[in-house]
Formats: structure tokens, sequence, C-alpha cells
């Protein structure tokens, strides 16, 4: 009796602590990820010296980070309101964009996955971008097609993910010089009944 007692501790155990460590190496988990409002990233992802929780997440995702002093990537899952991102909503971006000589924004789904949809277009890079005389440009993401800078989110329903990524820019690569005013608001505009 003692043994079965011990072996379901043990089992018990070994299910607790896989779980809690593959939460812990999730995108969304604190231990990876910092947040400036909507935006996460992980400040060191492209470093040698990233620590075991970075590494087991880029282990796990078969992401390839962009190296330190490089650049850096930024993610959202909710809009400015902390509202889930939803495919049958619309939603606008703004500048300003930090400074960076190259840009992309990118839609996924929650595991990383691009957008399918039916013009396959799937992200904006900072030479595409319509702009204003000032330079200001909005970037509309939406089920629906939009004048200007639109990117689709399909016919499909459910969650999806931002990936906004910085090449050689002169922010270092942890990101500690951003702020959430420096980078664009991500505002709902409507959803589709």
């Amino acid at each position: 009796m003692q043994r079965i007692v011990l072996v379901l501790c043990i089992l018990c155990a070994l299910i607790a602590g896989i779980s809690a460590t593959l939460r812990a190496v999730t995108p969304k988990s604190g231990m990876v990820a910092a947040s400036l409002g909507p935006w996460r990233f992980a400040a060191h992802i492209g470093a040698p010296d990233a620590d075991p929780y970075v590494r087991a997440r880029l282990f796990l995702s078969g992401e390839l980070p962009v190296a330190a002093g490089q650049g850096y990537t930024l993610r959202a899952y909710e809009d400015a309101e902390g509202r889930t991102l939803d495919r049958q909503c619309t939603y606008r971006l703004r500048s300003p964009f930090p400074t960076a000589r190259y840009f992309t924004l990118t839609l996924t789904d929650k595991d990383g996955r691009l957008l399918a949809n039916l013009v396959e277009r799937y992200s904006f890079t900072s030479s595409e971008i319509v702009r204003a005389e000032s330079g200001a440009f909005e970037i509309i993401i939406s089920p629906e097609a939009r004048p200007g800078n639109w990117l689709p989110t399909g016919t499909a329903t459910g969650p999806f993910a931002l990936d906004l990524r910085f090449y050689d820019t002169p922010l270092a690569a942890t990101a500690t010089q951003l702020s959430a005013a420096s980078l664009p608001r991500i505002e709902k505009q409507g959803c589709l009944p």
C-alpha cells in the first residue's frame, strides 16, 4: 500500500512539475516576456546569455530570434483595452513606431503560424507602407478589404497575434529604452455581426 501511495505522489509531482514548466515557457508567461501595454517582448531572447526559460521557449516554438544588437521582436495578443485580438474585428495601428531602419508587422495565430486569407497577404514591411506627407501612417487589420495599408485576418474565427519586428535599430536588443508611448496603439474599431 505504501508503494502505491509513493508511486502516486511521484506521478502527481511529475505532472505538476512538467505542467508548471510548460506554462512558464509560453510566450505569454511573465518569466519569459516583459510587457509595455499590449506589447510583449523577451528582453534577452537573441543574446548568447539568454536564461534557461527563454531557451526552453525557443526550443519548444522553433522560433529563430533576431540576434542581440540587430533588433528585437514585440508580440501583442490584446488590443489597447486589454481585449483579446479577434479575427472578426477591425483594428487600427498608428505611428509612431520606434526608430528602426526596417520593420515588419505580421499576423499570426496563437501558435505563430501565418493567418490564412484569400489575398495571401500576411504582413507589411516599412518599405511598403503608404505614408502621409508628414511621414505618419496607419495600418488597418480587418476581415474586410480596406483602402490603404490593410492586412486581412481571413474568414476564420478566433484569436490572433501581431508580431512587430525591428531591424537595425539604435535601441538595444534588450529593448530597455522602449516606452509604451513610443509603440503603436492597437485600437479596436468594431466587429462583424
